[in-house]
């Protein structure tokens, strides 16, 4: 989805490059916990009572679904402990 005009992205890339490094990777660090708990909460609402296990495989195909083939991802969440 865009929705955001190219001039107001500039202007914010603008903004967000003028901070110091280490506050852009602490806005980074941030803006992925923020999302990673909102995953966890979709994943326990749509799954409740799921333990920690199945927790985390759902978890990783929320992020990684596209980033690897079907083969790969069950070889990556057989791995999982």
């Amino acid at each position: 989805m865009k929705d955001t005009s190219e001039d107001i992205e500039i202007y914010q890339r603008k903004l967000i490059y003028a901070k110091p490094v280490r506050e852009r990777f602490g806005m980074a660090v941030e803006m992925y916990e923020i999302a990673r708990e909102m995953a966890i909460d979709s994943i326990k609402k749509l799954n409740p009572g799921i333990n920690k296990k199945d927790l985390k495989k759902e978890l990783f195909k929320r992020f990684y679904l596209n980033d690897f083939s079907e083969d790969e991802m069950r070889i990556i969440i057989e791995n999982f402990k």
